[in-house]
């Protein structure tokens, strides 16, 4: 409780006014700024550390984007694409190996559109999440990816490709080539570009990358509201571990590499951990702030009273208004004074006895 300075001595009340002024001006101003620095300063941000090992809390695998640059007169013809040590929404999980035969993942969690004009595809597998408690059968370490690129063209022919990743909570809308429409905060590009390899026996020109996500703001005000959810975007890094450069075997051959230019994109998931870094709310922000009111009321109380002490002793008025009592036991009617040292009696009594 706030202390009120026309209680003070006449001869000192100015002295108590200008204190409480002081005081209020302060909060005031201490408050003003408070908002100002939340609608205007930089975003406030929490960080943690989601395990992807408990509950898939790795998430969703993000879309890939290959492209094959300008110029080249190769383009894409068909995208395989491979799951290992991954689970579906079903909880279902796939390897590389079903029935001792390789297996492509199923179509409906897996899928690889190819534009037109053959210079983009879009590979789907949001659907898909890393299961780090099952390796892979390939890997056996690590769940995995892999994607297997055949040219339109035969032989001699010549197309480079660049990959991109993208956040799956990208909207629709969005992924359709050339993608001129995506947001920026939400591609990263990955390491390097590729050109197939093509000779009698199915070779592949073979990138191998590791892929780690993390969660960071999304741009603009955060005002704490559900719709809004944790106002975050998932962000990708794809850096290059291993140019195998060419590799040459069956499997390879039986995706078409035979006969065709080919690139086979390896990715492994080696680190489980996403870091978080998510934005504090303006609603949170401000109900901090007025929390901490909280405090500087103490403050200015306990100073208060130390500057201004009372008057005068309690009155034996005062000494029985003030006497405490049980919750729920609290009388509406003043105690008289004679009712009062009857009460106070009647309770030294049996301690003097007891004394005796």
């Amino acid at each position: 409780m706030l202390p009120k300075p026309s209680l003070i001595d006449s001869r000192f009340r100015l002295v108590g006014s200008v204190m409480f002024a002081i005081f209020s001006l302060g909060m005031l101003a201490y408050f003003a700024s408070g908002i100002f620095g939340i609608l205007n300063g930089e975003q406030q941000t929490s960080s943690s550390v989601v395990d992807g090992k408990i509950s898939h809390g790795w998430g969703r695998m993000p879309y890939f984007i290959l492209y094959a640059q300008p110029g080249n007169t190769g383009k894409i013809g068909k995208v395989n694409v491979f799951a290992d040590g991954m689970v579906d929404p079903r909880g279902q999980g796939y390897t590389w190996h079903w029935a001792n035969s390789t297996s492509l993942a199923p179509s409906e969690f897996a899928e690889a559109r190819i534009s037109e004009d053959g210079m983009w595809a879009l590979v789907n597998i949001t659907a898909l999440m890393p299961d780090f408690n099952k390796p892979g059968f390939l890997t056996n370490t690590a769940p995995c990816l892999s994607m297997v690129v055949v040219n339109d063209r035969v032989r001699n022919e010549h197309s480079s490709l660049d990959i991109f990743v993208i956040d799956p909570a990208t909207p629709a809308s969005q992924l359709v080539a050339p993608f001129t429409h995506l947001d920026p905060n939400s591609v990263q590009h990955a390491d390097g570009f590729w050109q197939p390899a093509l000779d009698n026996y199915g070779a592949a020109q073979n990138a191998k990358y590791t892929l780690e996500k993390r969660k960071v703001p999304l741009g603009g005000a955060f005002w704490g509201l559900p719709s809004e959810g944790d106002h975050t975007h998932e962000q990708f890094s794809m850096p290059v571990i291993d140019n195998k450069g060419i590799v040459y075997n069956s499997w390879t051959a039986n995706q078409g590499c035979r006969t065709h230019k080919c690139t086979k994109i390896d990715v492994t998931l080696s680190n489980p951990l996403v870091d978080v870094v998510a934005p504090i709310s303006i609603k949170a922000q401000v109900l901090h702030l007025v929390a901490s009111f909280g405090g500087f009321i103490a403050t200015f109380s306990t100073i208060f009273y130390l500057v201004f002490v009372r008057k005068y002793p309690p009155s034996e008025g005062e000494k029985i208004s003030t006497e405490l009592t049980l919750f729920g036991c609290a009388s509406k009617a003043r105690c008289s004074k004679a009712e009062h040292k009857e009460s106070f009696s009647s309770l030294l009594l049996p301690l003097a006895e007891t004394a005796v």
